[in-house]
């Protein structure tokens, strides 16, 4: 179990190993595009082919998790590129 903490509550959630991998990459590097391809090797390493799938599911996963945690940022879908964990300063 994972607690998370946002700008006015404190929420307590399991995230499973994909998508607390995939939160560790956004964290490591907030503002950054990843296409699906580079978060599969993220979380899966050399042999991600094919995953796709999982990772479309892990971030929908995650988002559903953390969505409304905080003003401060989100996990957006940039369409036709991947996904970026947006930090508003």
């Amino acid at each position: 179990r994972l607690s998370l903490v946002g700008s006015e509550m404190c929420k307590e959630t399991a995230l499973g190993l994909n998508e607390l991998e995939i939160l560790r990459s956004f964290i490591a590097n907030p503002n950054r595009v990843f296409s699906k391809e580079q978060l599969a090797y993220e979380v899966f390493g050399p042999d991600a082919k094919g995953s796709d799938a999982l990772v479309e599911e892990s971030v929908s996963l995650l988002k559903s998790k953390l969505d409304g945690l905080s003003s401060k940022w989100s996990i957006r879908l940039i369409w036709g590129v991947g996904y970026k964990f947006e930090v508003n300063e």
